[in-house]
């Protein structure tokens, strides 16, 4: 079963906003999801086998970095979502995680490799985005390496592999929704002036970032899509320095509520976020929100999102939330992982 009502391309409207127990019963079913049919394990410690000794060469980290380098490159030509080429990798990774025949050559062999990833951006593409890639223009994106007909017939061998399940949550669809914990419910936003939007717009963007470098990295690969959002999320808040806090009586936006937020997905979503591998990707993605909120684009975002949910009230005396690089910095940056 695919999980429902997830929102992707932004934070979720303010229109539709829904009770805190419908975005807890989603990210519960979310977290059964990804426990249980969407898992992916590291695939290439099983690769190095006498059997395939003569074989193509093996695929490795790199290889996987360059595929998803170029489907972020036809992303950005057609202007679709980075989320898309996140999920097409997972499809890839999910497959590879098998012990069929097909998945065992393709880790094998990498133009097996190629056609694979290809095949698994053409399907995410058909289901996220609203044009469509036909099979052909695969193959003329390949230079003739594959025909039609080759993407067709992976597409049914990736589809069969797994098990046609193609809807598993992605880590921004945690964050969407672990940022919904603290938005204002439907019953009390009838005066929410959008300064809440503004900043989960921030935080959500701040998410994506993370996310994106974690897709890149082969060291993700298994680690659950909520853990990497928790951290990504934690990170963002840190992006904040919360020397005050005050909550208005009126209804509308409530900086109590992100201040909990961390609270609220631990008991929410059952993560431990003191755990070690919250705070391993904490370490590992923290270096990428350092680098956005060291420039004056993102520092004026912070600052204009918070004084328009604190300021925009009307409230005497709250402290402006501002950029806080020092917390993130202790936590160290990125380390590649390509040999």
């Amino acid at each position: 079963m695919d999980h429902p009502a997830v929102f992707r391309g932004g934070a979720p409207p303010r229109r539709r906003r829904r009770s805190l127990e419908t975005v807890s019963s989603i990210i519960s079913v979310m977290r059964i999801q990804e426990e249980t049919h969407y898992r992916s394990c590291d695939y290439l410690s099983s690769i190095a086998t006498p059997r395939f000794a003569e074989a193509r060469k093996p695929i490795n980290e790199e290889c996987r970095r360059k595929m998803l380098d170029w489907c972020n490159q036809v992303i950005d030509y057609c202007n679709f979502s980075r989320e898309t080429a996140g999920i097409a990798m997972s499809y890839t990774d999910r497959y590879l995680s098998s012990d069929t025949p097909s998945a065992v050559k393709a880790r094998n062999d990498r133009k097996q490799y190629q056609l694979l990833c290809m095949t698994a951006f053409y399907i995410a593409i058909k289901i996220h985005e609203s044009d469509e890639m036909e099979a052909d223009l695969v193959s003329k994106l390949s230079r003739g390496c594959y025909s039609a007909q080759d993407v067709t017939r992976a597409e049914m061998e990736l589809l069969n592999g797994l098990g046609w399940r193609l809807g598993g949550p992605t880590p921004l669809d945690f964050c969407r929704h672990f940022l919904e914990l603290g938005q204002p419910s439907a019953l009390d936003d009838d005066d929410d002036d959008g300064g809440n939007d503004r900043v989960s717009a921030v935080l959500l963007d701040l998410c994506q970032h993370q996310i994106e470098q974690a897709t890149a990295e082969y060291r993700f690969v298994g680690v659950n899509p909520s853990t990497i959002a928790a951290a990504a999320v934690l990170n963002g808040l840190d992006a904040f320095a919360w020397e005050g806090v005050c909550a208005p009586s009126s209804a509308g936006f409530e900086l109590r509520r992100l201040v909990s937020l961390p609270g609220s997905i631990q008991r929410t979503a059952r993560i431990e976020l003191a755990s070690p591998q919250v705070r391993a990707c904490r370490k590992v993605l923290g270096g990428r929100v350092v680098q956005l909120c060291a420039g004056r684009d993102m520092r004026r975002r912070l600052e204009e999102a918070v004084g328009t949910a604190a300021v925009g009230r009307g409230e005497e005396g709250v402290a402006l939330l501002r950029p806080r690089r020092e917390s993130l910095g202790r936590s160290g940056s990125p380390v590649s992982v390509v040999p």
